[in-house]
């Protein structure tokens, strides 16, 4: 992201179609911000619907909601939270924040598992669960860590593990795992 760029969680609350001065047609969306410091404020783009652009426009209204159906109504739009990517632009003398991308709201995987391979890959890392647990003293209902135990961190998977802020105060909590290790590749790499 570009240092004049923000980021917003937001959800379309109007639209209308037309023409811009140079002939092309376009949709103009308003947006309305949800939460953080700009709670409540509204950011209008126009969003052109020529031959070359037809197709980043069609994505920029599935992730606020569209259908993918109905070009008159634009059934679905708002329906759902957005992020927009913002900029400021001058134009015609004047500041205003331009949307550069507007994206699905949350993790958005590229290669998203169905149902069936998630159950498959949880079936395949039971086993690994299992360690973590018993050498974390993990167990069901609630965490609890033995004093023989207090301390270490977990050394399993395929990269080993690595014991985070609270490792060494005895107790498993929201720090344990939020220090990343020395190479900050994924874990799964």
């Amino acid at each position: 992201m570009r240092e004049n760029q923000r980021t917003y969680t937001a959800r379309a609350v109007g639209f209308d179609m037309g023409t811009a001065d140079t002939g092309t047609e376009q949709i103009g969306v308003e947006f309305l911000i949800v939460g953080g410091d700009e709670d409540g404020q509204r950011i209008t783009d126009y969003f052109p619907l020529s031959e070359k652009a037809i197709q980043f426009t069609f994505e920029k209204l599935l992730a606020a909601g569209w259908d993918g159906q109905d070009m008159v109504e634009w059934t679905g739009l708002g329906s759902v939270d957005c992020r927009l990517v913002v900029e400021d632009e001058e134009y015609q003398g004047k500041w205003k924040k331009k949307i550069v991308f507007v994206n699905r709201a949350g993790v958005g995987m590229k290669n998203a598992m169905n149902a069936g391979q998630k159950s498959d890959f949880a079936a395949r890392m039971r086993g690994h669960l299992a360690a973590f647990q018993q050498e974390k003293g993990i167990v069901r209902g609630g965490a609890t860590r033995p004093a023989a135990t207090a301390g270490k961190a977990y050394q399993g998977g395929a990269r080993g593990g690595f014991a985070g802020n609270n490792a060494t105060r005895g107790k498993p909590g929201a720090g344990d795992f939020d220090t990343p290790p020395d190479d900050d590749a994924p874990p799964y790499a």
